[in-house]
């Protein structure tokens, strides 16, 4: 069961390697483990996984945050 504390918990150790921690430790869902910046894609892709177990776990269905250029290219 995953729960928003969990999400945070993902969402702290990726802040730690972007800010330049080598090596980060999170624990979730009973479930521990550490990360380094090579392991960053991986991370966000638990981060995602959890993401989508608490949203089903709200009710709620969260989405995804699209980026777009405030300016257009071109005429």
């Amino acid at each position: 069961m995953a729960t928003q504390a969990d999400l945070d918990a993902i969402d702290a150790a990726i802040t730690r390697i972007i800010t330049g921690e080598q090596v980060t430790q999170v624990s979730y869902e009973g479930y521990t483990a550490q990360f380094t910046s090579a392991s960053l894609p991986q991370l966000r892709a638990e981060r995602a996984r959890v993401a989508q177990l608490v949203a089903a776990e709200d009710g709620t269905r969260r989405r995804p945050r699209v980026l777009r250029s405030r300016y257009r290219s071109g005429l």
